[in-house]
């Protein structure tokens, strides 16, 4: 460990205007504070973005599963079935692709064409491309 992060966050509601100022602690060993701040950055930038998906397209906030044990596999479903549908955006490699929630809505009409349609788009080749990991260009200051 090479520092404690003190992050704070001032946030004003779109709707009610209403202020909060949020404080966050952080450990780090990354050696500068401009690296810290851009991981701490992505961090959120990906959990809002997940959390996004999974309300708009799972519509999760509304769920109500008083079992935990349902809860953690409902929740673990939804975020397969979300990357499933991503997969499938990216696969295709249409230019205009296909929504999320239209996904959604063609899995419930015809699981079995759509869920053999996922299956033979995952040629080994295209199967490569979709789970290499590439950095993040970065620019330099």
């Amino acid at each position: 460990m090479n520092a404690i992060v003190c992050y704070r966050k001032h946030m004003v509601h779109n709707v009610t205007a209403r202020e909060t100022l949020e404080t966050r602690y952080y450990l780090t060993s990354l050696g500068s504070i401009e690296d810290s701040a851009y991981c701490i950055r992505a961090h959120w930038e990906v959990e809002n973005g997940l959390r996004w998906h999974l309300d708009t397209v799972l519509m999760e906030d509304q769920l109500m599963l008083s079992d935990r044990t349902a809860a953690l596999n409902r929740s673990i479903l939804n975020k397969t079935c979300l990357s499933l549908y991503k997969r499938m955006n990216e696969l295709t490699g249409q230019k205009g692709r296909t929504s999320l929630k239209a996904l959604r809505k063609c899995f419930g009409w015809n699981f079995t064409d759509m869920m053999k349609q996922a299956l033979t788009l995952l040629d080994p080749l295209a199967f490569r491309r979709a789970v290499t990991i590439t950095p993040k260009q970065t620019s330099s200051k």
